[in-house]
């Protein structure tokens, strides 16, 4: 499973051109994007941490103040304040700019034969456990997409697992190419960080996990070998879902 970020441009540019040191997306057309160099992997880790404001660790201080009496005084010192003023400004830049992931086979993407009545494919976006069926990833919540929640066949652990499918409208022609190279379609949805919120693990009583939110989802369907782009839509969260 692999996490990108995308440290980028506002999302009134996004359609025109996406840029990073080791990635870049650029449309050139209704149909095409073109990608080059290597996707960045990240931490979900450092995403979670700059947003929580979270300096020990976020800059791994855990270790060096490792009571909470060693804690205290360094929150007193001039380090500490430079750091936090530091972690501030990388927040802002986080909650200001997109990111995005791959859904990847091995989280259960998969793309179901074209249904000629509907005009359009059933996809599948993976299986989690009934509490994360909202979350991606590395527990990223994605509560606009209009899915459809059923019990993983895939799995064989009864209701443990559930598969989200949501269905993908496509015509004839382009359903014809990419019905015969699913093997190399790839799926990415773009996001905007809103900020985190900790949910309850109901495999392990009495834990809870960090899951980022969102503010702003995309989908792109696209060929990785041609850039053809297949489905390209945008999902917007409404106001009363925001946390």
């Amino acid at each position: 499973m692999k996490l990108i970020l995308l440290l980028i441009l506002p999302f009134n540019l996004l359609a025109q051109l996406i840029k990073t040191d080791s990635f870049l997306i650029a449309k050139t057309s209704v149909n095409d994007f073109l990608i080059t160099n290597t996707l960045k992997e990240v931490n979900f880790d450092e995403i979670s941490n700059s947003l929580r404001l979270d300096v020990f660790s976020y800059y791994e201080l855990h270790e060096k103040y490792d009571t909470e009496l060693k804690k205290s005084i360094f929150k007193k010192s001039n380090e500490y304040s430079e750091k936090l003023n530091e972690l501030i400004e990388i927040k802002k830049s986080c909650l200001n700019n997109c990111r995005y992931i791959e859904i990847s086979k091995e989280e259960g993407f998969k793309i179901y034969d074209y249904d000629v009545n509907k005009k359009g494919f059933l996809v599948n976006l993976g299986f989690k456990i009934k509490s994360e069926v909202n979350y991606f990833s590395d527990k990223y919540e994605l509560k606009s997409i209009p899915i459809k929640i059923s019990i993983s066949d895939s799995q064989g652990m009864g209701e443990l697992y559930f598969d989200r499918k949501i269905f993908f409208p496509c015509n004839e022609n382009d359903a014809s190419l990419l019905e015969n190279e699913r093997d190399i379609i790839k799926l990415y949805v773009i996001f905007k960080p809103l900020g985190v919120k900790k949910v309850k693990n109901l495999l392990f009583l009495g834990y809870y996990d960090d899951y980022i939110t969102t503010n702003f989802i995309r989908f792109i369907i696209i060929n990785s070998k041609t850039n053809k782009i297949y489905f390209d839509k945008n999902f917007s969260i409404p106001k009363s879902s925001k946390n």
